[in-house]
């Protein structure tokens, strides 16, 4: 249904009034910027949407990469080879946000002191310290656009390691948590309730408390209901020492959100969204409602439900870099594709193209030095996780220098998930640390 509103432009005097037509049932936000008509958008359908634009880009990706490669290759000039790093948290598992930081556990390291951990910094081009203390580093890399928390511990990579085995297992085994904690984390996020430096829910734990719902009702065989089932759960329920209770699947008797202080404020949280899928479920979407929504201004005129619980003010932005970089991407690959097609027209390029010297790419320029690299195993997507987890540490035989080694250690990028309470929580929970 459409409606026609009387807009006066300009201010200017006897300049007639134009009519302005708006569909009221046509739904534009961030995850649908297209628009989509509202009586089409499924829960299921928006969850997925909002869960793609919240996932790392592959420029993203590969920025976070970059930086950790760059922190385990100064770690082993910096301490030498024997230095074994495993990056943890939510970034190996598919569920990093954009504005999350990467978690890294070094190991095998001679020292952890501040001055050793400054010492580490200097080693990496442009790198920034945003917080330092006795066996932590917190840098930003890549000109700002990546934050690396470094816990150097004796016995942390392997902590980590065991954690980020356990993630993977529990998405492998319940794929349908990958979106509803992306979706839950943002909701929770933009709230402050999600930080655990002020006393928020830990993203890990937050993993956690999804999958005791999926294992406790076996009715939540996709994203949406899950979210459905988890806010009407724990939007009502409360431990007895009114704080929301996470079960360690690790530790027999341990709860992850023991030190979360901001109960009340997610059990509020959780309950308005309760309310919301409840009034979207038992919308009208007939042309008489739809009238009537217009005349009255009540209901949801013509958003989904969804767009009442997320803040537009920072997705708009999302969406717009995320189509530059698509926009980008696709220039580069028509560039090439016309560079091969310009080659292969003259003659240049003869025989199959694995036929070409290692030093030189299909369009006869210099790779670069990325590129000619060892390749990091491929970060496992949150829904492919089955991938076996390579040994911790190369022997020195196989390795002849330092960098070398780096590469290799970065090349297990198989683990990582929010990091276990012992060492570090995901991002933006240690954002805070002095």
């Amino acid at each position: 249904m459409t409606v026609a509103s009387t807009v006066r432009r300009g201010g200017q005097q006897g300049r007639q009034p134009q009519q302005k037509v708006i569909d009221v049932n046509t739904v534009t936000t961030p995850w649908f910027p297209d628009g989509v008509h509202r009586g089409a958008v499924t829960l299921e359908a928006e969850v997925t949407a909002v869960a793609q634009l919240l996932q790392l880009s592959p420029g993203e990706r590969m920025m976070r990469e970059e930086a950790v490669r760059q922190v385990i290759t100064a770690a082993c000039l910096q301490w030498g080879p024997q230095v074994c790093g495993v990056p943890y948290g939510s970034f190996p598992v598919g569920l990093s946000a954009p504005t999350s930081a990467v978690d890294l556990a070094l190991d095998h390291c001679t020292g952890n002191d501040p001055h050793q951990l400054r010492a580490l910094a200097a080693r990496i081009p442009g790198a920034e310290i945003l917080g330092v203390m006795q066996g932590f580093v917190q840098l930003r890399l890549r000109g700002g656009a990546v934050t690396v928390n470094v816990v150097v511990q004796e016995g942390a990579a392997e902590e980590a390691r065991r954690r980020v085995m356990g993630a993977k297992q529990m998405l492998l085994d319940h794929p349908q948590v990958v979106h509803a904690h992306i979706v839950l984390r943002q909701i929770l996020q933009q709230s402050g309730t999600l930080d655990v430096a002020t006393g928020g829910l830990s993203a890990y734990a937050l993993l956690v408390a999804l999958v005791a719902v999926v294992r406790r009702r076996f009715a939540c065989h996709s994203a949406s209901a899950l979210i459905v089932a988890f806010c009407l759960d724990h939007g009502a329920q409360v431990g007895p020492s009114g704080a929301l209770t996470a079960p360690d699947p690790h530790e027999e008797g341990k709860d992850l959100a023991e030190g979360c202080k901001r109960a009340f404020a997610i059990r509020s949280l959780l309950q308005h969204c309760s309310q919301s899928f409840h009034r979207w479920e038992a919308r009208d979407d007939s042309a008489a409602a739809a009238a009537k929504e217009c005349e009255t201004g009540v209901a949801y005129r013509g958003r989904t439900v969804f767009s009442s619980l997320l803040s537009h003010q920072t997705l708009w932005p999302r969406r717009d870099a995320l189509r530059r970089e698509q926009r980008q991407q696709q220039k580069r690959n028509s560039a090439v594709s016309r560079r091969i097609a310009e080659r292969t027209l003259s003659g240049d390029i003869i025989g199959p193209m694995h036929a070409q010297s290692p030093g030189q790419s299909i369009c006869g320029l210099s790779e670069s030095p990325r590129s000619m690299e060892p390749d990091m195993k491929q970060v496992p997507s949150a829904l492919s996780l089955d991938e076996t987890v390579a040994s911790s540490s190369p022997t020195p035989e196989s390795t002849e220098s330092s960098g070398e080694l780096a590469c290799c250690r970065a090349t297990e990028f198989e683990e990582d998930m929010e990091d276990p309470p012992q060492l570090l929580d995901d991002g933006e929970e240690t954002l805070g640390v002095a």
